[in-house]
């Protein structure tokens, strides 16, 4: 026996395929940034309640303090480069750190910054 497939019913395929495939192509645009505050003394060391500064002059950036592992996470919108300032105010004179990051859509970028 012979099966036909009617109009509509092809019709409902096509539009739940065409749903499916357009579903399936969002990307994550978000960018996961880990910064890790270190002592460039010994770099096993990890600096908590570091303030750090994620920016670029001309760019919008973010800014706050290392958590109790010496880490600072944020989450950006768009890939960029931008450089990163560490500062460890627990000692006198306080100790600075600097570096640059690239953001990947989708990834987290993890680097670290050594104070001295």
């Amino acid at each position: 026996m012979k099966k036909i497939v009617k109009p509509t019913h092809f019709l409902v395929f096509l539009v739940i395929g065409f749903l499916i495939s357009v579903a399936s192509c969002k990307e994550d645009t978000n960018c996961t940034v880990q910064v890790f505050v270190k002592t460039k003394a010994d770099t096993n060391i990890v600096v908590p309640g570091a303030w750090v500064v994620i920016s670029k002059t001309g760019q919008v950036g973010d800014s706050g303090v290392a958590d109790g592992n010496g880490m600072y996470t944020h989450i950006f919108p768009l890939e960029a480069i931008m450089d990163v300032k560490a500062v460890d105010n627990s000692t006198s004179p306080p100790r600075i750190g600097t570096g640059s990051i690239r953001f990947w859509a989708g990834h987290t970028v993890r680097t670290s910054i050594f104070v001295q």
